[in-house]
């Protein structure tokens, strides 16, 4: 509780974001009407994947993998290099071997689920260079690896 009122000290909405791409991205999609599912993280995903047109992706949840699946068509799994990465954990390894191998391309997006529990790895995972957009949203964290933007870190309410 006291950590989640520390957030909302924090937090800010689409007013208070200079970066374009990232109020696009919040005002043109996450924030946009309607919504696509009653859970946060699945809206979150099916609104992100049409609003980038994400083709090759890559979900741990099998039981979210099957319900995004039931609601787009043409999504590819595990194709290269992928478009979006949706962690249940965050491993920040995997994140960095994706990243050195080329499995990944400038405008990936990592989805991390659960990020109450993975606050280390995601302060870690933040610091690197190859990342240059972080959106906390307190539950889940969004990261993406834009080379055309300055790094910038966002605590934004979803």
């Amino acid at each position: 509780m006291v950590s989640y009122l520390k957030f909302l000290l924090k937090s800010t909405n689409h007013h208070g974001v200079h970066s374009p791409f990232v109020f696009n991205y919040l005002t043109k999609c996450l924030y946009s009407k309607p919504n696509l599912s009653k859970d946060k993280v699945e809206n979150i995903l099916l609104k992100s994947i049409s609003y980038f047109e994400f083709k090759n992706i890559r979900i741990e949840d099998r039981a979210l993998k099957t319900r995004i699946g039931n609601q787009l068509t043409g999504l590819h799994y595990g194709v290269l290099p992928l478009d979006l990465v949706v962690f249940q954990n965050l491993k920040i390894a995997m994140v960095l071997e994706m990243m050195a191998t080329g499995k990944v391309h400038n405008n990936t997006l990592f989805l991390i689920q659960d990020l109450r529990n993975n606050r280390n790895e995601w302060n870690k995972v933040i610091s690197h260079p190859r990342i240059t957009v972080s959106i906390d949203g307190f539950v889940l964290g969004l990261l993406f690896t834009r080379k055309e933007q300055v790094k910038e870190h966002f605590t934004i309410r979803l």
